[in-house]
């Protein structure tokens, strides 16, 4: 194995590792490139055991050497993984959403001082190479006149349920609809579960609480900010004002 760390051997994986580290770094692959950056200097350093071992230099001359060596291989190794690091911000992801629905609820008589509860349905999409989680999430309603208010304290969605009518026949041979409640599927969870890979679709329902008295849940356009775990902020669209046609029917299940 010695011939795998000569200095012609090394050479050639050495310069190869970090050619090939520089070209999938271009294609926005982080992890490959560290791996290769990686292996050069694992083969670096094993070219340089190999030089302390047959080297006929004086015993503190190949220890001084060595030593050297070994301190440049790993600072220029830290220097390629920082880049690389560097390099993933400045990709960083790209997240695409849409507000499927937005509902603004009456408040929940066990969360006292809540004005009003506005839940999102919403959908968001990583179009970036880079998985990716969230953070935080906040959520802003606009009003007719400009003015802004915004809230990033979110509620359980244990105490809503969608209602669906299911259609049956009574023994009378007469059609009768059956009300089913269903949980809704909470979007913190559903992410928190696994990192937004690229191109998969994650959709579910978020809730938003607001103190403040002054604001006006039915005609206020809504815009969803997400931060994701690489400190990026996205901004997320919705209807321009409430719309109850087509929606979903929410109750509370629990009021």
């Amino acid at each position: 194995m010695e011939w795998l760390f000569s200095w012609e051997v090394t050479s050639v994986i050495v310069s190869g590792g970090i050619a090939v580290a520089f070209a999938v770094l271009a294609l926005n692959n982080f992890r490959l490139a560290k791996l290769f950056f990686l292996i050069a200097a694992a083969d670096a350093s094993g070219g340089v055991v190999v030089w302390r071992i047959n080297t006929q230099r004086p015993l503190w001359q190949s220890n001084l050497g060595i030593f050297i060596l070994m301190v440049g291989i790993g600072a220029l190794t830290i220097l390629a993984l920082r880049y690389v690091d560097k390099k993933r911000h400045q990709a960083g992801p790209n997240i695409k959403g849409e507000i499927l629905e937005y509902q603004p609820q009456i408040p929940w008589s066990t969360r006292p001082g809540i004005t009003s509860v506005a839940l999102l349905k919403a959908s968001l999409v990583n179009h970036s190479s880079m998985p990716v989680g969230i953070k935080t999430w906040m959520l802003e309603l606009i009003d007719a006149d400009g003015s802004t208010h915004e809230t990033t304290e979110t509620c359980p969605l244990a105490g809503w349920s969608k209602a669906k009518k299911v259609p049956h026949f009574i023994t009378t041979g007469h059609s009768a609809t059956t009300t089913k409640y269903e949980e809704l599927e909470d979007l913190r969870d559903l992410v928190c579960k696994r990192q937004l890979e690229q191109g998969a679709l994650v959709e579910g329902w978020l809730a938003f609480a607001f103190k403040d008295e002054d604001i006006n849940v039915l005609c206020a356009r809504s815009r969803l900010v997400l931060t994701d775990t690489l400190d990026s902020r996205h901004s997320i669209e919705g209807a321009a004002s409430y719309d109850d046609r087509n929606k979903t029917e929410i109750v509370d299940t629990e009021g």
